[in-house]
């Protein structure tokens, strides 16, 4: 089953952004390293399937690597990433070989998109099964990150408070720097 948010809480997001004076270009505008425009909608969806796939319990809320405690290890830093969008998409589709990074794609080893002669991969070297997204999804994720995430940069209040919420105790540890 897929997640797709429905567009009031689409809309909700948006204004929520924008009654708190962020700029739209902090979620909007894609970084430096892609040429592609990101839409608002696709955006917000990009971060709820970040949300709802679970990759911030590795990567972080901001992407850098510092997930929970309990994750299974040391997860990529996606703000210092120099992937490109296919490299980045074939990732979280089908993980990464004999890693702890999990596949996406529910027919990543059933056949052979992910790595050719599925007979010359031993089973304990296959990658851990993941949340399941949509291509749909993965676009908008893959989308999301190239855009927010990757070549971003030191965490900033801002980022933190549109991912959770202006105000957020998340946060605090950021807005005490900014105070300094």
């Amino acid at each position: 089953m897929c997640y797709k948010p429905a567009f009031s809480s689409i809309l909700g997001m948006l204004i929520l952004v924008l009654l708190s004076g962020y700029s739209l270009s902090l979620i909007a505008s894609p970084a430096d390293n892609t040429d592609q425009e990101i839409s608002i909608e696709n955006n917000i969806l990009g971060l709820a399937v970040y949300k709802k796939s679970n990759c911030v319990f590795c990567h972080g809320w901001a992407g850098d690597g510092q997930g929970h405690p309990r994750s299974p290890g040391a997860a990529a830093n996606l703000r210092t990433s120099v992937l490109d969008k296919e490299a980045m998409t074939y990732i979280i589709r089908c993980g990464v070989v004999a890693g702890v990074m999990p596949y996406h794609d529910r027919m990543a080893y059933r056949d052979a998109r992910c790595i050719k002669d599925l007979s010359s991969l031993k089973l304990e070297m296959r990658p851990q099964k993941g949340k399941n997204i949509n291509e749909d999804d993965l676009n908008a994720l893959v989308s999301y990150l190239m855009a927010n995430i990757q070549g971003r940069g030191k965490v900033t209040l801002d980022q933190c408070e549109i991912f959770y919420k202006p105000g957020s105790r998340n946060c605090l540890h950021l807005q005490l720097e900014t105070t300094d």
